[in-house]
């Protein structure tokens, strides 16, 4: 759980930064003897590598490269200027999002699920 929680930390430190993913709420739920972590995220619709496998023998035109690659720049930026610093160690077309936010995805369920309660105490972490 320690591991989570730094993991947590980490991201809300880049609240605000440009091209990083927004952690907007998350709690921790105690499930008999294991821990749940909820995290509350941005959806994005694309990742690069679907993007990449869907667009077939057609190439990115060189603005739409350089400006992927300026992302990615900033987004690493931010990490690094962090105290401490931290790295992704993982950055691959798999981990890169291209869709802004999504808010219309979501729809009401007609059953709760095991984790609504977890969900209502959110407001706690705001």
């Amino acid at each position: 759980m320690d591991l989570v929680m730094k993991e947590i930390s980490m991201v809300k430190s880049l609240k605000g930064c440009p091209n990083m993913v927004t952690l907007h709420l998350h709690t921790i739920s105690d499930l008999g003897g294991r821990k749940e972590a909820i995290l509350v995220m941005e959806f994005y619709e694309k990742f690069l590598v679907n993007v990449l496998g869907s667009r077939g023998a057609a190439y990115f035109e060189e603005k739409q490269v350089l400006t992927i690659f300026r992302d990615v720049c900033n987004a690493v930026f931010a990490t690094h200027c962090r105290s401490p610093t931290f790295a992704h160690l993982d950055l691959k077309a798999e981990n890169l999002l291209l869709a802004q936010m999504d808010c219309g995805s979501s729809v009401i369920m007609e059953a709760p699920l095991p984790i609504t309660s977890a969900l209502r105490s959110l407001k706690k972490w705001g």
